[in-house]
């Protein structure tokens, strides 16, 4: 039986990224069966891949969250989940507002999720919506996103050249809150360490969902998903990154490296 759109509520979990957000993913994709089906999960790209394909292009200004190619792939998200029978939907995928830390232009990430939860306020208009919004301490933070763009993105650059790039600060913890209180609580702000400290990362998207305390207690939550590399195979890759090859090597190269980093480390990644 299909639920009409005023009694469903779609909960969006939306980063920002290297905020435990592959982990929380894991954990919502692992407890599935659990969760249905009264909540349908769609952790990643599963439902919203061409929303998040017009939201990597934030970073060179290609688009914008207000963008017609992007309120078209949220349309057809919204679309989508009217015709489901669950009363409660979570969309778990940080890329919606994309995966750059800022633009030359000032724009941060902060920015485009911002946006991001302005357009979801006006495609989803007659859903009940609710968001939550991770943060973490800010220079860990900025290390994990060049970690990241280094492993994932091919980045040559040392972590200060990197960091040159963006601004001082971004402001994740000032912003999330800022969000809370201009969308009358609806957005949820949680300090990732919080729940990484006890193992529990999610906690607070299933909590915003309605899950009941006892179903939560059956909640199998995975080990941390995504880590860093660690400082030698970092420096590794990184200096991979500077050579001349394709693409696909690269990652060849990298994957294997990555598969005995305790020959780099001494621990695994």
């Amino acid at each position: 039986m299909t639920v009409a759109p005023q009694e469903k509520h779609i909960v969006f979990h939306l980063g920002p990224r290297k905020t435990g957000t592959t982990t929380i993913q894991a954990m919502l994709e692992q407890n599935e069966e659990i969760l249905a089906p009264d909540i349908a999960v769609f952790p990643r790209h599963r439902l919203t891949y061409r929303w998040r394909l017009r939201a990597s292009h934030f970073k060179d200004g290609r688009t914008t969250p207000r963008d017609p190619s992007v309120r078209r792939a949220a349309t057809r998200v919204a679309r989508r989940i009217a015709s489901l029978s669950a009363r409660t939907v979570i969309i778990s995928d940080e890329n919606l507002a994309g995966s750059a830390v800022a633009r030359p232009q000032g724009e941060t990430m902060m920015d485009w999720i911002r946006g991001t939860i302005e357009l979801i306020e006006d495609v989803f208009a007659g859903f009940r919506l609710s968001y939550v919004l991770y943060y973490r301490d800010e220079d860990r933070w900025f290390r994990s996103c060049y970690n990241q763009d280094v492993k994932n993105k091919a980045c040559p650059l040392t972590y200060d050249d990197w960091r040159g790039r963006y601004p001082a600060e971004i402001g994740l913890e000032a912003a999330a809150r800022e969000l809370a209180a201009r969308f009358d609580g609806r957005v949820t702000v949680v300090r990732m360490e919080d729940e990484a400290r006890a193992g529990r990362l999610g906690t607070a998207v299933l909590e915003v969902a309605g899950v009941e305390r006892e179903t939560l207690q059956r909640i199998v939550f995975p080990a941390p998903q995504n880590e860093s590399l660690g400082p030698s195979l970092l420096e590794f890759v990184r200096q991979l990154n500077g050579l001349p090859m394709k693409q696909s090597h690269r990652q060849r190269i990298v994957d294997l490296a990555r598969a005995h980093s305790d020959q780099f480390d001494g621990r695994r990644t």
